[in-house]
C-alpha cells in the first residue's frame, strides 16, 4: 500500500511564481507520506505562446531541475504535469509530461498527441495546434520500482480517445496518469465520467492532477474545472479535490477513503475481450487538422469530438484528493488557450 497525491493548483503567466507554488504543494504532499505525486498540465505557465517559446528548453534543462531535486530528496515518484519542451519547429513547442523517479532521473517521457482545437458553445475558441506540435509516439508504460505498479502517461485532451488507454492497458498499466487543465465548461460535462470510463474499461486507476479556477492572465478570463481525481478500477471516485482551491484543502475536510481492489480478479476480464475487433493499427494527430483519427480494424474512424453549438447532446459523439490505491499499493491525492481539454 502507498499514498499518491494528485495535486490541484492555479497557474498564471509568471513561471517563477508557478514553480514556487508547485514545489510547495509537492512538499506538502510528501509531508503526508505520499510516494507518488503529480502536478497538473501546464503547471509552469499559462499565458502568451511567445513567453513559452522563450523559456522552453530540453527536458534535461532547468525547467524540471528543481522538480527532479525534490523527487530525489524526498524519494518519490513524480508525474511532472506538463511543461513546454523545445522542439525542431522554432514556432511551436511540445506539451510534454515526464515521470521522475526517486533518484531524480527522468524515467519516462510523453509528448501530448491529441491537441485541443475546439470551439466551445460558451464562445471560447481554442487552437492548441497553432503553438504546440503534436507528439509522434504512443504513451509509455513503465514500472515504478518499489511500488509494484506500472504507470502509463497521457495529457488532458488525450482522455477523449479510449484507444490510447487500451494500448496502455495492453502493456500492463495499473495507473493511467492524466494531468489536465480541463475547461470549466467541458469539465462539468465530461471530466469525471471520462475518467471513470477509462478506469473501468481498462481495469486501472485513473490518476488526474488538475488546474482549478481562474488561470492565466486575468484579461483572458480562463476558468479551469478543478476536481483533481483518483478513480479506482471499479469506477469509484476515491479522491476529489473539489472545484475550488489549491492543494488538499477540500480533501482534508473529509475522511480518507480506502478501498481494497482485487487487481488480479478485475484484470481477468481483459482476457475475454475480442482483441482483433479492437486492435488499432496506428494513431494520427495531424498538425492543424482537427480530425485526429485512430484507424482501427473493424471499426469506423474515431474522430475528435467537438461540442455541438446546437446543444443537442445526441449529436455529440462522445477531484488534490486523498484516497487509497491497491493492486499492491494504496494512494492519496491532495488536491495559451492551448493545453486544455
Amino acid at each position: 500500500m502507498f499514498l499518491a497525491a494528485a495535486i490541484q493548483m492555479t497557474a498564471g503567466p509568471d513561471r517563477e511564481a508557478n514553480e514556487a507554488r508547485a514545489l510547495a504543494l509537492l512538499a506538502q504532499a510528501c509531508d503526508r507520506d505520499a510516494r507518488l505525486v503529480g502536478l497538473p498540465e501546464v503547471w509552469e505557465h499559462i499565458g502568451p505562446a511567445a513567453q513559452k517559446r522563450a523559456f522552453a528548453g530540453p527536458l534535461e534543462g532547468r525547467q524540471l531541475a528543481r522538480i527532479r531535486e525534490l523527487a530525489a530528496k524526498r524519494g518519490v515518484f513524480c508525474v511532472a504535469g506538463s511543461i513546454s519542451e523545445r522542439g525542431a519547429d522554432p514556432a511551436r513547442i511540445y506539451n510534454t509530461t515526464a515521470l521522475i523517479d526517486p533518484t531524480g532521473a527522468i524515467a519516462a517521457v510523453y509528448r501530448k498527441l491529441h491537441l485541443f482545437d475546439v470551439d466551445i458553445p460558451d464562445g471560447a475558441r481554442y487552437r492548441e495546434s497553432e503553438n504546440v506540435a503534436a507528439g509522434a509516439s504512443l504513451p509509455p508504460v513503465v514500472q515504478m520500482k518499489g511500488l509494484g505498479l506500472r504507470i502509463g502517461l497521457s495529457v488532458c485532451y488525450d482522455l477523449r480517445f479510449p484507444e490510447l488507454y487500451r494500448k496502455m492497458a495492453d502493456q500492463g498499466a495499473d495507473i493511467l496518469s492524466v494531468p489536465a487543465a480541463f475547461t470549466a465548461y467541458t469539465g462539468r460535462a465530461h471530466w469525471e465520467v471520462l475518467l471513470r470510463a477509462r478506469a473501468i474499461e481498462n481495469q486501472a486507476y485513473a490518476f488526474a492532477p488538475a488546474q482549478v479556477g481562474a488561470i492565466g492572465p486575468g484579461e483572458e478570463k480562463r476558468s479551469a474545472y478543478g476536481h483533481a481525481l483518483v478513480v479506482d478500477p471499479w469506477g469509484e471516485v476515491i479522491a476529489d479535490a473539489g472545484g475550488s482551491g489549491e492543494g488538499s484543502r477540500r480533501a482534508d475536510r473529509r475522511p480518507r477513503v480506502t478501498r481494497e481492489v482485487d487487481g488480479v480478479r478485475h484484470r481477468d476480464a481483459r482476457r475475454h475481450r475480442r482483441g482483433p475487433a479492437l486492435r488499432c493499427d496506428g494513431l494520427l494527430a495531424r498538425d492543424g487538422d482537427r480530425a485526429a483519427d485512430a484507424r482501427c480494424e473493424g471499426r469506423p474512424d474515431l474522430r475528435r469530438h467537438e461540442p455541438d453549438p446546437s446543444g443537442d447532446r445526441r449529436r455529440r459523439p462522445v477531484r488534490p484528493a486523498v484516497a487509497g490505491l491497491t493492486g499492491g499499493p494504496q494512494a492519496s491525492a491532495p488536491g495559451d488557450r492551448g493545453g486544455f481539454g
